[in-house]
């Protein structure tokens, strides 16, 4: 049903478990496995006076440090991905996350796009969902949301 697949990861809880449902449905339909991973220029977090973290946001850490704990989680992807018979190829890119993940989408022809959802309340809701809405509307192919 499926014969590329990419998903894509920002080092998130969410987009943890959205590469393993990836490398899972990758699994099942016998696909091909993209994983992506977009180095933006932007700071990974937003601080407004007066909103708390969103319930599931993660404790706010260096972008350095937030970087390493993603190419560590990535290193780590091709074993999982083997171990239930599937390869991956890993690549990355620079820019803003939704644009690249669409250019990625466009370029390998994939079929299906993969990626972690987050919700954030309040305000953050219109600040920081512009990544997922933006792809809902420019994805040429299926999406799978993974909370």
């Amino acid at each position: 049903m499926f014969r590329r697949i990419l998903v894509a990861f920002d080092g998130s809880e969410q987009s943890k478990r959205a590469f393993d449902r990836a490398i899972d449905l990758a699994a099942c339909f016998n696909s091909e496995l993209y994983g992506l991973t977009v180095f933006e220029d932007a700071p990974p977090s937003v601080s407004v006076p007066g909103y708390g973290p969103a319930e599931s946001e993660e404790p706010v850490r260096s972008a350095e440090m937030a970087d390493l704990d993603r190419m560590s989680y990535l290193d780590e992807a091709p074993a999982r991905a083997l171990a239930k018979g599937v390869r991956i190829e890993l690549m990355s890119a620079e820019g803003e996350a939704a644009d690249a993940i669409i250019a990625a989408v466009n370029d390998l022809k994939c079929d299906l796009l993969v990626f972690g959802l987050r919700r954030h309340r309040g305000l953050f809701d219109s600040l920081l969902s512009h990544t997922a809405s933006t792809l809902e509307e420019q994805s040429p192919c299926s999406i799978v949301g993974v909370r």
